[in-house]
């Protein structure tokens, strides 16, 4: 339950990432606006997590070391799939040793030898279908070429111009598109519309109000939105944003004529 954007721009002038999540945090019972959602993976790469956070943080733990000293999409693909595999790994192997007290090595190699087939069929079955929900934007720099890619269940991809993650995603990807979006837009004008596609997905359900926004340059330079520049954007947004309809009437000629009662 959150909502976590990235969208590349400026790239033939000043590349940057401009990145924005909210700051929206759960469990079964309670929620509160205070889950940092932005993590260093390795020297080049942060990652903006959605989802249960423990699990989420996981696989950002798992993806950042794959990813290291990768200096190009052909690269940086297979590595981050083998971190998510990396990642399932590890929930197997927790999952495994909760349950019967051995490895998930050891229940592949033996299982099947000393437990009833029943209950061999149900853990493999437990494991095959885990959904954790957590996914992961992977934002950074292939020298001075921008890089977003996606993890969400089993899917990884990389993100031509932008990439949402979240229970936001609908809304704030719809807002990104209609706007047109893309890696050529000025940083200034980028930074609006991720602004506005958050504000927007703050209609889905548990996506945070707080906000929080930065501008991503390489070499691992940041600039970050503080409060005054908040309170302009929102005075963009009122501006900009979706305004309150006031029509009350549609002209004469705008629909055909209503058929008489009984035709």
């Amino acid at each position: 339950m959150t909502v976590c954007i990235a969208a590349k721009a400026a790239i033939h002038k000043d590349p940057a990432l401009v990145l924005c999540m909210d700051m929206m945090g759960s469990t079964d019972y309670s929620s509160a606006e205070t889950t940092w959602k932005l993590h260093g993976l390795c020297p080049d790469f942060y990652g903006l997590i959605a989802g249960p956070v423990s699990a989420a943080r996981e696989l950002a733990y798992c993806c950042g070391p794959q990813i290291e000293g990768k200096t190009n999409i052909v690269a940086l693909l297979p590595a981050l799939r083998d971190g998510v595999g990396a990642y399932k790994r590890m929930f197997a192997d927790a999952h495994i040793r909760s349950r019967i007290g051995i490895s998930y090595d050891e229940f592949m190699s033996k299982g099947s030898t000393f437990l009833s087939e029943d209950v061999h069929r149900e853990l493999c079955w437990e494991i095959k279908t885990h959904y954790s929900q957590a996914e992961l934007i992977v934002a950074g720099f292939c020298g001075q070429w921008p890089v977003l890619l996606k993890v969400s269940g089993d899917s990884v991809c990389e993100c031509d111009d932008f990439a949402v993650v979240g229970s936001g995603t609908p809304v704030a990807e719809s807002s990104l598109l209609h706007r047109s979006q893309n890696m050529h837009n000025s940083i200034d004008l980028t930074v609006y519309q991720v602004y506005e596609a958050k504000r927007l997905a703050e209609k889905s359900p548990g996506v945070g109000k707080v906000t929080k926004l930065a501008v991503f340059f390489p070499g691992r330079k940041f600039q970050y939105v503080l409060q005054a520049g908040f309170k302009k954007l929102e005075e963009q947004f009122e501006n900009f944003g979706p305004q309150t309809v006031t029509l009350r009437n549609l002209p004469e000629d705008t629909l055909t004529a209503r058929l008489p009662q009984g035709e």
